[in-house]
């Protein structure tokens, strides 16, 4: 017993390891390489699926990596990769964060290809905003998927409710983390 509970830890802690390991090579993209960054992200979320924050960077990793692809044979392929991880996702217990990253990476798929993602995509938005009124991202997001469809206004009004909500940067008296973060979300 003892043995295979050391076998355990020891492949436990090793896989993390070696997760971790892909998780900070995809943050350091070589010669602004998507696909690879891409690659090591996605070999992060499956030596370690329990980890929630792999799976939301991979997903913030895709939708960032879609965006910025030229060739339309890219654009197939990380389209093709990020349907078969909602498809993955979709059915499981999900936080916050991975509620959103779900809901954003449906928001970005191609429309012709895939509506009924833009569709789920606003109905989880809409959720999202009614479980969590206090959250901006969330209408960051979904005030980028009205763009994408060409609903300017009301992109308008989401992404003006949600600046709302952010804290006033004059209640902050020091520089801190959470500081930036606010003053990114404003920008």
């Amino acid at each position: 017993f003892t043995i295979l509970s050391a076998i355990m830890i020891f492949y436990y802690n090793i896989q993390f390891i070696r997760a971790d390991n892909h998780y900070l090579r995809s943050k350091k993209p070589v010669n602004d390489n998507c696909i690879r960054s891409w690659q090591d992200i996605y070999t992060a979320v499956y030596l370690n699926p329990f980890f929630g924050y792999y799976k939301d960077r991979f997903f913030s990793r895709s939708i960032g990596c879609l965006e910025g692809a030229v060739s339309k044979e890219l654009k197939a392929r990380l389209e093709k990769e990020i349907v078969s991880l909602i498809e993955h996702f979709d059915g499981q217990k999900k936080d916050f964060h991975l509620s959103l990253s779900l809901a954003a990476a449906k928001s970005v798929l191609n429309h012709d290809n895939y509506p009924e993602y833009q569709k789920e995509a606003e109905r989880e938005f809409l959720r999202l905003q009614d479980t969590y009124p206090g959250i901006s991202s969330v209408n960051r997001y979904y005030g980028y998927l009205k763009i994408r469809s060409g609903d300017y206004q009301e992109a308008i009004n989401i992404l003006e409710s949600g600046l709302l909500k952010l804290p006033n940067l004059d209640e902050f008296k020091y520089e801190t983390e959470h500081k930036r973060a606010v003053m990114y979300e404003m920008a």
